[in-house]
């Protein structure tokens, strides 16, 4: 069924570690939901961090070569940085689809663009995970979002694909 991920405390957890869902990943949904809501009340833009985006290029590199190592390692760095901004949740999101926990990555994903709105490749990285796990609603609205509000070309493409491949039950396509 489509609809919002809900874990219940007991479950294990959908990072795959085997514990339950309290001892393991329960604090850091919370704080990210947190901090999504404080960023939803001051509804401020968010600001520059040239730490992170001096980063970005390790990150897309890493992704390349699907290291996950490397990924893992980048994440948590820029977790240290600043684990309320969009790219800090949106390379955790990129890490989380590489080691194959998609709902982890739909979360991060979330987080990413409530944090920056026109995070467009994050939008697009959330369809193609939906997709990918049978949400095929949310997944269009992902896509549309980008068809509806962004201007570049290469993102407009993307999501076109993207809604392409839900109409003709085509395979998913890879993550940008």
């Amino acid at each position: 069924m489509e609809g919002e991920i809900a874990i219940m405390r007991n479950e294990f957890c959908h990072c795959g570690s085997g514990k339950k869902y309290k001892k393991c990943c329960m604090r850091e949904d919370q704080d990210l939901e947190g901090a999504i809501r404080s960023k939803a009340v001051c509804g401020g833009e968010e600001l520059a961090c040239p730490e992170l985006e001096a980063m970005m290029n390790e990150v897309v590199e890493a992704f390349a070569r699907q290291d996950l190592e490397g990924l893992t390692r980048l994440s948590l760095a820029m977790q240290k940085i600043d684990p309320k901004h969009s790219l800090s949740a949106y390379v955790h999101g990129l890490k989380d689809s590489l080691s194959g926990d998609f709902f982890g990555a739909i979360k991060h994903f979330e987080a990413a663009v409530a944090f920056q709105p026109k995070l467009w490749v994050a939008w697009i990285n959330q369809g193609l995970i939906l997709s990918a796990v049978g949400m095929y609603k949310r997944a269009e609205s992902c896509f549309m979002q980008v068809l509806d509000n962004c201007e570049e070309e290469e993102y407009r493409s993307s999501a076109q694909e993207g809604i392409e491949a839900l109409s003709c039950s085509a395979q998913p396509l890879p993550l940008m």
